[in-house]
């Protein structure tokens, strides 16, 4: 593993940034991350990025994620909201948490329970009544099949 450290703040009222290890990822400056905070695992920002000191002897975590391949902020919004945080003696997490919208504050990675999907009831012929129906139950055969596929095959 690569001993390149990330600089990490939060969305919380505690100073940082906080040391993670990168490995061989690189996130961007202003991208999420996610990583292990105390005992949960948070999102958080990248607000720097470098190699690790050598006189350095603490034991980092690991990034978990990167969650963004580009950052949510150009040039002038960065600094305005640092400049907003130092202003309003805030943590520049907080303030650059407030500046995405509700659904980007958190992470929701895909697991196989949330994978919705259909398959045909063992016992059901081939006796749909419409054309739309007839069609479902051709794509679905006897195989569980992802919704989002299904969705896409259908016409509208």
């Amino acid at each position: 593993m690569s001993d390149w450290v990330v600089q990490v703040v939060f969305s919380t009222p505690v100073p940082g940034p906080f040391d993670y290890l990168g490995g061989d990822l690189r996130p961007a400056v202003g991208a999420r991350v996610l990583v292990d905070f105390g005992h949960r695992e948070t999102v958080g920002f990248v607000v720097g990025s470098g190699p690790r000191d050598s006189a350095c002897d603490r034991e980092l975590k690991p990034l978990r994620a990167v969650l963004d391949e580009q950052p949510w902020f150009d040039d002038e919004l960065w600094r305005s909201l640092s400049f907003v945080a130092r202003y309003y003696h805030r943590g520049r997490g907080e303030v650059l948490s407030m500046a995405l919208p509700a659904a980007l504050r958190r992470v929701r990675l895909p697991t196989a329970r949330a994978a919705l999907g259909w398959r045909k009831a063992d016992g059901v012929d081939g006796g749909a009544k419409t054309d739309l129906q007839q069609l479902l139950l051709s794509r679905l055969g006897n195989n569980w099949q992802p919704q989002e596929l299904l969705l896409d095959e259908m016409p509208t």
